[in-house]
């Protein structure tokens, strides 16, 4: 089976959260004055649906994705008086640790996907970090969504897992993750479901999810949260080589985060 990357899509911006993060962290406003250096920890990963079980990860496509967001990441913050000491780089650490994943390193190959090799994730990390340092900070991103969802419940002492890198004040963990359905199950779905608005009146369409976005800033010590946010863009990676569009994704992300000194 061959790959078919065709697949356009529509650009715009979904609510992430019913509470905003001035809500959810009142006392950072505060805090914010007293971190001046922050540790970037960016992960993204777009796992692809292809025939099988087992899901698709393009590492080359992946890797531009992360480093466009990353530097559009230091740029704003750095706008917002924070001073990055270190940044890395990493595709799935997101993912979850018991599930292969077939990898393709350029998008461009033609091959048979039964052919690639399987990996767990994470699909790609930093080598230079320290393997203890690299598995803390794994670790931090799998507990990310659920560490963020407990302080949605109520939970002021959530965290993730503290790791120490770049001598940084405090740790910020981005993530974003999406799964590309195949255009050739998209049409089939989409095809089934006008078939039954037809004959019954009720119907359906589908289409890629959208890309879940999380940003949090931790305690290196212990891995408390500080500060999050959380976003949901339904585009895709492709966008964030536009410029305009990926300065619109960063700033949606970093929504509400105080700059420093006002």
């Amino acid at each position: 089976m061959k790959v078919n990357n065709g697949l356009v899509l529509v650009v715009l911006l979904i609510a992430g959260c019913a509470s905003s993060p001035s809500q959810l962290y009142p006392e950072f406003q505060a805090a914010a004055q007293d971190i001046s250096t922050l540790s970037l920890a960016v992960d993204f990963v777009a796992t692809r649906d292809v025939q099988g079980d087992i899901h698709l990860v393009e590492t080359s496509e992946n890797r531009v994705a992360t480093d466009l967001l990353t530097k559009a990441l230091r740029e704003e913050l750095e706008n917002r008086g924070y001073s990055i000491t270190a940044a890395t780089q990493s595709v799935g650490r997101i993912l979850p640790e018991d599930t292969d994943y077939r990898v393709m390193t350029d998008s461009n190959q033609e091959t048979d996907v039964e052919a690639l090799p399987v990996q767990r994730a994470p699909i790609s990390v930093d080598e230079e970090i320290l393997p203890e340092i690299n598995e803390r900070m794994t670790a931090a991103f799998r507990a990310l969504p659920k560490a963020l969802q407990a302080r949605k419940d109520g939970d002021v002492g959530a965290r993730t897992e503290g790791f120490v890198f770049g001598d940084a004040q405090a740790n910020m963990l981005v993530s974003g993750n999406t799964h590309r359905i195949s255009s050739g199950k998209l049409l089939g779905a989409n095809a089934v479901g006008i078939t039954l608005a037809v004959f019954t009146g009720v119907g359906f369409t589908q289409s890629n999810p959208p890309i879940a976005f999380r940003v949090a800033i931790v305690d290196p010590a212990d891995g408390a949260v500080q500060w999050a946010n959380e976003f949901q863009y339904a585009g895709s990676p492709k966008n964030f080589s536009n410029p305009k569009r990926l300065k619109y994704i960063v700033r949606a992300l970093l929504k509400q985060l105080p700059p420093r000194g006002k």
